[in-house]
Order: C-alpha cells, then structure tokens, then sequence
C-alpha cells in the first residue's frame, strides 16, 4: 500500500470515529454542539444538505401508554408525565436514526441510478433541475411504489433486519430512558403537589402511583416502541436519501 493511501485510509478512519464519538456524546450525553458538528461534517464531507426529520412520535407514544394503563383512572396524568420527561431524549434518537438512514440511501448509488431512470418516465427533463422533491411523500406511481418497496427490502437484507435497529433502541433504553420510566411516581408526586392542598378534592393514593409491575411492564413498551418508531424514521430517511441523491445529479 502506498503512503498517500495509506494517509487517505487514516483519514477516512479518523472521520468515521469522529462522527461515531460525536454521535454517542449527542444520544447519550444530550450534548447539543456535538450534533451540530456532527451536522457541519456530513456537510463539509458528503454534501448532505436536506436533513429534516420529522417528529411525530410522541403522540403515538401517548396512545401507547394510555392503552397499555387502560385500567388506571388517572392514565393520562402518567402519560403525560412520563412523555414530557422523555421528550427530548426521544428526539434525539429519532434524530440519530434519521441521519443513519438517510446517509444510507444517499450514498446507495445503484438504488439511485434505478429510481433516477424511473422518474425520467414521469418527469420531463427539465422539469427535474427544478424540483425541490422527488417521490420522497408522493408515491402516487405503482413502479415507484414497486420500486420504494424493493430497495428497502434489499437495504433490510443487506443490514441483517431490523437487528442494529433493535439492538440501538433496547441500550438507549437501558442507559437513558429505564430509570425515568422506574421512578415515574416521583414525576408524577411533583406534579400533584399543588392539587393535594386542594380540600374540595379527594385522592386516592393508589390513583396516583404505579406498581413496580406496571412500571416494568411500562419500561418494555417503550422500548418495544423505541424500536418500531427507530426503525420507521431510519426507513423513512432512507428513501428521502435515495430521492436527494437523484436530485443532486441535477444541480449545479
């Protein structure tokens, strides 16, 4: 190996650590500079410039656990509790997800080729030095429709599954959000201390305090919800990935 590739391996090598320390400090550390370096290098390195994750999640997390505590009375105050307490934390992980995904299917050169012949079929020339999306939410076609299923399922295959998907959520809930989700009743205490000086209501204690059983049982829903909402975006920003990377080809 000469000495000039032996450098640019040593660089490539320095820049994939890079970004996996700033990766783990911003997840585990909520250290916000991190992810904006982390921003500026997918930037500087690849040309990435269309990052805009979407965060929707929360609500159906509420749903989650407003089903899963169906029989508690007051199941909306810890639903409520336990997802502001969380909030940011989900966010992050969703964020790391979406960069993951989309770094993926921006660099899937071959899923991109397949897709740009595609849109050449509905989309005149011209037309595409002008678009700003692609089919990254409107798949109204059935060969991109055919198309957007077929590279998933290969990029899944090519991944091992959902496995790393699986595997990030369940140590992000175990490092970040299992001790939130046990000492829940606390989140919740803080919050009711106005209302217990209140003398024209009547509280039950066991109203407002969850079993150490439904407390674990609470824990694995989320997590089980951090994989299946990890692995949306991740799928998500995937394909917006593919989408952007065709669009490239046609700016100056």
């Amino acid at each position: 190996m000469s000495v000039q590739n032996a450098q640019l391996n040593d660089k490539t090598l320095n820049f994939v650590d890079m970004k996996a320390k700033l990766t783990q400090k911003f997840l585990y550390g909520a250290d916000s500079s991190a992810m904006q370096l982390l921003l500026n290098l997918y930037d500087l390195e690849e040309k990435i410039h269309n990052i805009f994750p979407s965060y929707v999640s929360m609500k159906n997390l509420k749903k989650d656990i407003l089903s899963f505590l169906r029989r508690k009375e007051n199941r909306a105050l810890f639903a409520n509790s336990l997802t502001d307490a969380i909030y940011d934390d989900i966010n992050r992980f969703e964020l790391v997800m979406y960069l993951a995904g989309y770094k993926c299917g921006y660099s899937a050169v071959s899923e991109a080729n397949e897709l740009e012949v595609i849109a050449l079929r509905h989309i005149d020339l011209c037309h595409l030095f002008e678009r700003k999306v692609l089919f990254h939410y409107d798949v109204e076609y059935e060969d991109v429709r055919r198309f957007r299923k077929e590279a998933i399922n290969r990029h899944m295959y090519s991944i091992g599954g959902g496995a790393p998907i699986q595997e990030q959520a369940r140590r992000f809930s175990k490092a970040v959000l299992k001790r939130k989700v046990l000492t829940l009743n606390h989140y919740v205490d803080r919050q009711l201390q106005m209302d217990f000086q209140s003398p024209k209501k009547l509280y039950r204690e066991s109203d407002y305090v969850l079993t150490r059983e439904e407390l674990v049982g609470l824990n694995r829903k989320l997590k089980n919800f951090l994989y299946r909402d990890g692995l949306r975006i991740y799928l998500s920003a995937y394909w917006c990935g593919i989408n952007d990377s065709v669009l490239r080809r046609y700016r100056p």
